[in-house]
């Protein structure tokens, strides 16, 4: 594997070309104002000794043409900046959508899906931030460093000379010597405590725990709370340090200049020029303290989600490809299945040497104990995640070589876990198969047993039905995603447990629904349900690993 670098890797999404014009921009802007309090120190000095007033003239110019020059530079450079890193936000972010939507659902069950998408938004806009905080401003502090040496010269060699290290050990050196490294483990565990007494908020509150609960939650706040605390603390006196240590620099300069003026190398007036000069640069590159911080962020960020792995490419399995200049004697089947195998970690197989085949018309149920990996199995049939041994083949075709939506265009899936939005019927139904006619949702809700309940609802098919199907109870919302699943015109009826918390009459009913509409299409239940099993044609049994 090549190695990964984390500046290369979040430069390349940085559009350079945009951040140039920026960078100039800024650079002209701080000159502008570095200009404006030279020549408004000169104007003011000089003023008060009451020259001519054309002599004046030229301070006059400068200051008008640097105010209204400052005032534009800074605002194209915000303008060109910001356009340039959220143009660059929007890029990383549809390239970690489609690397995320290719590896989702997750193979790791102590990962949530939502922290998942989570970090990588909270990722892309650590970047962000690093475009414009990391890398343009100590670039233009070095060459305001470079202009105030040079610009110091005539008046103390020795201090144009330590003025660039100075700087650089206040701004960038001292920063990161100061700073520690934060503990992120105190909000973990507080949102992720957090986000599991919201989930089970009604569970624990049957069980009268939540006294307990809101204890440690209230402890791991606490925690967290001090944490920022200190965090916030610890900046706050950096910051100030930083500040005391600038001050220090600009008095001792400020005794320099007194004792060139009185050595008469330089004027009062050229002294005022000097100091309100340096003050300026050293206001201007000031926020280049905060650069250490955010541009180690940017990389904690980069190393995190630029180097997301790619979806598992698929391996090649032994069998010998059908060749396509001979032909089998008889058509494939629409699903094959040989020597399945699978784990979710190394060493600790869920699936092992599973084979099985089934054609189109033909109704097979698949049963085992719970934890025999039946519903990995529909998980990996559905394309979720790639085989490790064995193959599956949709109509004589290695499912390795279509694509995820190929592959789940052979499906008609009805899987545990499913969601249901929060809109109407119409509307769940028309997300899952656009363009679809009223008749064919209510001919589908009629072969759950459903339609009846469904129309009875105030606005029938356009009643809301809450966050995940809230408004219905579980047995409705069951036969709601099997509906789902029937108006589908895929080959394979895929279907998890179709039964689970119906009552008998009902699954009898809903399955009798559901036999006598396939219209030529294959069955394939995965059940515990021994009666609902003994209808299938043929029946396929997994004992667990």
């Amino acid at each position: 594997m090549t190695p990964f670098h984390p500046i290369k890797a979040a430069l390349s999404h940085a559009p350079l070309a945009a951040l140039l014009p920026a960078g100039c921009s800024a650079l002209l802007a701080s000159a502008g104002s570095i200009v404006l309090l030279g020549a408004s120190a000169y104007l003011i000095a000089s003023a008060a000794l009451h020259p001519p007033l054309y002599t004046l003239a030229l301070a006059i110019t400068l200051v008008r043409a640097c105010g209204i020059g400052r005032a534009v530079f800074r605002y194209l450079d915000r303008w060109l900046s910001h356009r340039a890193v959220f143009h660059a936000q929007e890029i990383l972010r549809l390239r970690l959508y489609e690397k995320a939507a290719a590896l989702l659902p997750l193979k790791e069950a102590n990962l949530r899906q939502a922290d998942f998408l989570h970090g990588l938004s909270d990722g892309c806009n650590a970047l962000r931030d690093s475009y414009l905080r990391a890398f343009v401003p100590p670039i233009l502090a070095w060459i305001l460093c470079l202009a105030g040496a040079a610009f110091l010269l005539p008046v103390s060699g020795s201090f144009s000379a330590a003025l660039l290290p100075l700087l650089w050990f206040l701004h960038i050196l001292l920063p990161a010597l100061l700073d520690r490294q934060e503990d992120s483990l105190p909000a973990l565990r507080y949102r992720n405590l957090l986000l599991d007494t919201e989930e089970g908020c009604p569970e624990l509150q049957s069980a009268g725990s939540l006294p307990f609960l809101a204890g440690k939650l209230h402890s791991a706040a606490r925690k967290f709370g001090s944490c920022q605390r200190n965090t916030s603390r610890r900046k706050d006196e950096i910051n100030v340090l930083l500040l005391l240590l600038r001050e220090l620099a600009l008095i001792f300069f400020l005794y320099q200049l007194c004792l060139t003026v009185s050595s008469a190398r330089i004027s009062g007036i050229e002294l005022a020029v000097y100091l309100l000069a340096l003050q300026t640069v050293l206001a201007e590159i000031a926020p280049v303290a905060d650069a250490w911080r955010t541009g180690k962020q940017g990389m904690e960020a980069a190393q995190s989600i630029l180097h997301i792995p790619e979806a598992e490419a698929p391996q090649t399995s032994g069998e010998r490809p059908i060749s396509p200049s001979a032909p089998p004697s008889q058509p494939p089947p629409l699903l094959s299945v040989q020597g399945l195998g699978f784990s979710y970690r190394p060493g600790l197989p869920v699936l092992r040497d599973i084979s099985f085949s089934l054609s189109a018309g033909e109704k097979m149920a698949i049963i085992g104990e719970s934890g025999s990996g039946k519903t990995t199995l529909a998980c990996l049939l559905m394309g979720f995640w790639p085989p490790e041994q064995g193959s599956i083949r949709l109509n004589g075709k290695d499912c390795r070589q279509l694509p995820d939506v190929g592959i789940r265009s052979f499906f008609a899936p009805c899987l545990q876990g499913e969601y249901v939005f929060s809109g109407s019927v119409r509307e769940n139904f028309l997300r899952i198969h656009p363009d679809l006619p009223e008749t064919s949702i209510r001919k589908a809700l009629s072969e759950a047993q459903l339609e009846e309940s469904i129309l009875n609802l105030p606005q029938g098919l356009d009643t809301p039905l809450g966050e995940n199907g809230s408004m219905l109870s579980g047995g409705e919302r069951q036969r709601l995603l099997i509906a789902f699943a029937l108006a589908s015109p895929a080959p394979i009826l895929l279907l998890d447990e179709p039964t689970a918390g119906l009552d008998k009459k009902t699954a009898h009913d809903l399955m009798d629904g559901i036999l006598s509409h396939l219209n030529g299409r294959a069955l394939l239940i995965i059940t515990h349900d021994m009666v609902l099993a003994e209808r299938m044609d043929r029946i396929y049994r997994m004992d667990a690993s």
